[in-house]
């Protein structure tokens, strides 16, 4: 799903960037233990007419004004505590910022689209989401988005993230 949202951004004339964008976008919904607004990461971008490398780097730190005492490792790797500053969502636009064309909001409609209708799960979010479930079961927030009757939902299952997607409406 994510690489067909890549794959249509590039069709209607975007550029690389544009369609990473999009497709991070989409695996923020489907994926999101992996990928998400709030994770991090590094973008390595090429001019080929300059023939120049360039990087993004979004992985974070944590703020100026945080309180060490605050944080331990259980506390810190899951829910609102974790993000660190700036966030994939911050390099996303520094992606495409230097190298997009499509506008911003077109690179969120998949992802929007799936967070609202729904996608069907797979294997591999089956995988996934039955890992987290110690974590995602202590989180009633967590437990209502991704869990049926305490479990991971079944492949096929219809899963929506409708919350998600009005926030995602925003950006």
């Amino acid at each position: 799903l994510a690489a067909q949202a890549g794959l249509k951004v590039l069709q209607a004339g975007g550029t690389a960037c544009d369609a990473a964008v999009a497709t991070a976008t989409v695996l923020s919904i489907t994926m999101t233990d992996m990928m998400g607004p709030a994770g991090s990461g590094y973008a390595l971008l090429w001019d080929s007419q300059k023939k120049e490398l360039s990087s993004i780097d979004y992985n974070g730190v944590a703020p100026a004004a945080t309180d060490p005492a605050k944080f331990d490792m259980a506390k810190k790797l899951r829910g609102p505590m974790a993000p660190t500053v700036p966030g994939a969502l911050k390099g996303w636009e520094a992606v495409h910022r230097k190298c997009g064309s499509r506008p911003w909001a077109d690179l969120w409609q998949d992802a929007i689209n799936f967070a609202e209708n729904g996608w069907p799960v797979d294997s591999e979010s089956n995988v996934h989401i039955k890992r987290h479930i110690p974590e995602i079961g202590i989180n009633e927030t967590w437990a209502k988005e991704f869990l049926v009757n305490n479990d991971a939902p079944g492949m096929g299952y219809l899963l929506k993230r409708k919350e998600l997607a009005e926030t995602y409406k925003a950006f």
